[in-house]
Formats: C-alpha cells, sequence, structure tokens
C-alpha cells in the first residue's frame, strides 16, 4: 500500500468489480449443538509476493459449523520451498487455534482438541515427527507443534486441496472458483443493504 505499482492498481479495480457485483456477504450461525473441537483449515501460497518472493497464510477456524475467524497473513521470513511455507502456515493455524481453545476453555471449562486440516502432505510430515529432519535450515522455534501433536492436543489431518476454502486466503480466484469455494462455508451472498442499515 505505501509504494502501489500499475498492476497493483489493475488488481485493485478486479477487486472493486468483484464487490460491486458481491455487495454483501452474510456469516450464518445457525443453531448447532455445542462442539466437541476445534476445526482449523490453513492452505499457504509459496512464495506468492513477487517482489519479497514471501509465502502468504491463509486459514478459517470453525467451532461446529460457525466461522468465527479466517486470516490472511504474509510470513516474515522467506521460505526455501513449498513444504516449509505450507508447515509455516501451520504452526500459525496452530497458533490461532490455542488462543481459540483457551477462550473456551475460559468461559466454559471445556478443553477441546484441535484438529488442524491442511492440503500438504511435506507440512503434514513435518509437524508429526521429531527435529527438522532432512530440512535442516527449518526454524527450530516453530518445532512445538510437534510436541503438541505428539501430545494429542493437536490432529494434523491431509484436505484435498481443490475443497480447501483457505485457498481464497492466499491468491488471487476466478469470481466462480471463489463463489464455489465460500458457499462450502457457512456464508451467504445477499444483494442490497439490510433493512436495519443505515441510509446512504
Amino acid at each position: 500500500m505505501s509504494d502501489p505499482c500499475e498492476n497493483d492498481w489493475s488488481l485493485l479495480k478486479k477487486l472493486a468489480r468483484y464487490l460491486r457485483s458481491h455487495p454483501r456477504l452474510l456469516i450464518r450461525f445457525d443453531y448447532q449443538p455445542p462442539p466437541k473441537q476445534l476445526d482449523v483449515v490453513v492452505h499457504t501460497d509459496y512464495g506468492g509476493c513477487k517482489r519479497t518472493r514471501r509465502s502468504t497464510n491463509g486459514g478459517m477456524a470453525l467451532l461446529g459449523n460457525h466461522l468465527i475467524k479466517s486470516w490472511s497473513t504474509t510470513q516474515t521470513v522467506v521460505a526455501l520451498s513449498s513444504g516449509e511455507a505450507e508447515y509455516y502456515g501451520v504452526v500459525k493455524g496452530a497458533c490461532e487455534g490455542i488462543g481459540i481453545v483457551g477462550l473456551v476453555d475460559d468461559f466454559t471449562g471445556n478443553r477441546m482438541v484441535i484438529s488442524l486440516a491442511t492440503g500438504s502432505s511435506a507440512a503434514k510430515g513435518i509437524a508429526t515427527r521429531k527435529g527438522v529432519g532432512k530440512i535442516k535450515h527449518l526454524e527450530t522455534r516453530t518445532l512445538w507443534v510437534q510436541d503438541q501433536v505428539e501430545r494429542r492436543r493437536l490432529s494434523i489431518k491431509k484436505v484435498n486441496g481443490l475443497y480447501n476454502p483457505a485457498d481464497v486466503l492466499t491468491k488471487y480466484l476466478g469470481g466462480q472458483r471463489l463463489s464455489d469455494l465460500l458457499t462450502s462455508l457457512p456464508l451467504k451472498f445477499e444483494v442490497g443493504r439490510h433493512s436495519s442499515a443505515p441510509q446512504l
């Protein structure tokens, strides 16, 4: 934002056109029984920034069918492989999940487990073993996730990349693909303004 270029302007216009055709997106919170676990789904766009070559973390946290948090952040380090970038995305998702589980525990006394889904087999492999393995340059401060998996406070599973809703948070997608992924979540597109919204 501080140093925009011509390409940024064209992407901004593309975003404006999409928002104009999809003015309202509702997050649905339908009645549901108390969930027993927190579901976190993550995805990472490896080297997505063309200038810095840093990767983008995207993720969503769901309590049952309720989407309670989403994020899209640029990684602070330049990952040397897609597996490393995806693993850092898993670390980010685990951090967010632990924070949410802590809040739920404070309010209800219910200590939930975290089920984290990633589209990367490499990231899943790193998270479920001990130590850095062949990835010697991996930051050791991120290996606490392996300990959480070993203690069964966090489980890691693989999700098909075609159906990973966190994909919308990491890269530019076509309108149809974006709509398909968003409608797989408790979200609904509407037109116009809500009746309780102030007049413009």
